[in-house]
């Protein structure tokens, strides 16, 4: 969806806790996909692949996410409510 935006290549881990995006061109909706995206622990995620599905079935009912926030409550794609972690 942001493939004329927003390269692979462009999407750079800084450090332990910073992403870096570097857009193709400006884009002033690119902020609101932010929150949309589940920054995920690879290890956590590679463990638990069924078959072709890179782990998405195994991450629609378990977390292995990082960042400032955890899973409230989910219902599939019409709730999603987090916690700011302490």
């Amino acid at each position: 969806m942001l493939s004329r935006h927003l390269k692979p290549e462009n999407v750079v881990a800084v450090d332990a806790r910073t992403v870096r995006f570097t857009l193709e061109r400006a884009y002033p909706d690119f902020i609101s996909f932010l929150p949309l995206w589940f920054v995920v622990s690879p290890k956590q995620v590679m463990a638990n692949v069924e078959g072709d599905d890179d782990g998405q079935k195994w991450l629609t009912t378990s977390a292995a996410g990082s960042g400032p926030f955890t899973i409230r409550r989910w219902d599939g794609q019409t709730v999603m409510s987090l916690a700011a972690v302490p």
